[in-house]
């Protein structure tokens, strides 16, 4: 954590808004939506920046991670072995906690994007004092729920992480909320199919493709619900999608 505070701070002092702007771009592009600092730091293009790169990570964030930890135990044994079994488990706590992870990075992101390094390296600082309080009343009172760690410090921290957003930018916590829930409801009734799938499985057939079969009936299953829904988020990355791709078309006719 003080390393990652360190470098941010020492980012910030190098840099201004403008150029970590630019950064915060190329970070957010790789989850291929929309950059959420584009227009400088007028908090309007700011806020729907963020929406959009909430709306859209989590497009893909959840029924990735919700369908990992549904399907712990066979993705497990296809990729690492049998031996390894015993650690599906703990893959399936460490996926449900990932769920929020887009929600924490983009908020901080854009609070280093406005400037604010200074309220960011607080975040992180109280983050790891309610981390360590805690930590030491579980251990004492509940040695035996360790399992339960990282999903508890996940929503904990989601309530500072985003404290800022809604101070600056009128998009905090709550409002995040109603924008994501539509998609991790989905992404809960499609990880219950593919588990449900897995255990009823009435075929006697290889591992990988069992896996594979899964795999390919949470991802049609999703998609199909989040067209049929109509979901927000996934009718907001359709037009990105399409706008970038319109625009490629423009620039390989300029040519």
């Amino acid at each position: 954590m003080v390393w990652y505070t360190r470098s941010r701070l020492l980012q910030q002092r190098r840099y201004h808004a403008s150029d970590a702007n630019t950064f915060c771009r190329s970070n957010l592009a790789a989850c291929c939506v929309t950059d959420v600092c584009r227009g400088g730091t007028k908090p309007p293009k700011l806020r729907r920046g963020l929406q959009l790169s909430i709306r859209g990570t989590m497009l893909i964030n959840a029924p990735l991670m919700l369908g990992g930890a549904a399907l712990a135990e066979p993705l497990v044994r296809v990729v690492f072995g049998l031996r390894w079994l015993p650690a599906a488990p703990i893959l399936s706590v460490l996926c449900l906690a990932g769920v929020l992870y887009p929600l924490h990075a983009l908020n901080l992101h854009v609070l280093l994007a406005q400037g604010h390094s200074k309220r960011m390296f607080h975040i992180e600082v109280a983050k790891e004092d309610n981390g360590d309080r805690t930590d030491c009343g579980r251990q004492l009172l509940w040695p035996d729920r360790n399992c339960l760690e990282p999903g508890r410090f996940s929503i904990l921290s989601l309530a500072l992480n985003t404290h800022y957003s809604g101070k600056f930018l009128g998009y905090g916590l709550v409002a995040q909320s109603r924008d994501v829930l539509p998609t991790v409801a989905l992404a809960l009734v499609m990880a219950a199919v593919v588990a449900a799938l897995d255990h009823y499985w009435p075929w006697e057939t290889h591992a990988a493709i069992r896996f594979g079969v899964l795999i390919c009936t949470g991802a049609v299953f999703f998609i199909a619900g989040a067209a049929a829904l109509r979901l927000e988020a996934f009718r907001d990355v359709a037009l990105i999608l399409q706008s970038r791709s319109s625009s490629r078309h423009g620039e390989m006719g300029t040519l």
